[in-house]
């Protein structure tokens, strides 16, 4: 196939596309620094369970130094993470899950975003809530 557009159209086309490509690094670049400032690991991931992307703190916890060492990687690919229940050493946080489907424009699930989030706090005032109750109870027996 011969390309019959001048060489002036060809250098503003060419100039226009490295315009477009940057303007979509910037994006890119601002979005990765969005994700990265959240307190929490999060990922996204195609439909075949590829990682697509992730934030610092993912890939931290995955054991990996940087979010773009995920790219392209399915969880079997990674050194043994945290969710591995005979990796992990014991640890008093507690983590709650959470998985949204990522949709295309026509419905379908092309993957899912996921995140963790640290409930340690809520799940420690939830006890201690249970065991004033249970003293109170206690407390009112003896009256």
């Amino acid at each position: 196939m011969v390309d019959r557009r001048s060489p002036d159209e060809i250098k503003r086309d060419n100039t226009a596309l490295r315009a477009e490509v940057e303007s979509l690094r910037r994006r890119l670049a601002f979005f990765q620094a969005a994700v990265d400032a959240l307190p929490f690991p999060m990922f996204w991931k195609d439909a075949n369970s590829v990682y697509l992307g992730a934030n610092v703190h993912q890939a931290e916890r995955a054991g990996l130094s940087a979010p773009e060492d995920l790219v392209g990687r399915s969880d079997e690919d990674l050194p043994a993470s945290d969710d591995d229940p005979e990796a992990r050493p014991v640890d008093e946080r507690i983590s709650e899950t959470h998985k949204v489907p990522l949709r295309s424009a026509a419905g379908e699930v092309m993957g899912e975003i996921s995140w963790y989030e640290d409930i340690t706090n809520r799940e420690s005032q939830r006890h201690s809530q249970a065991l004033l109750d249970e003293r109170l109870r206690q407390a009112h027996k003896l009256d």
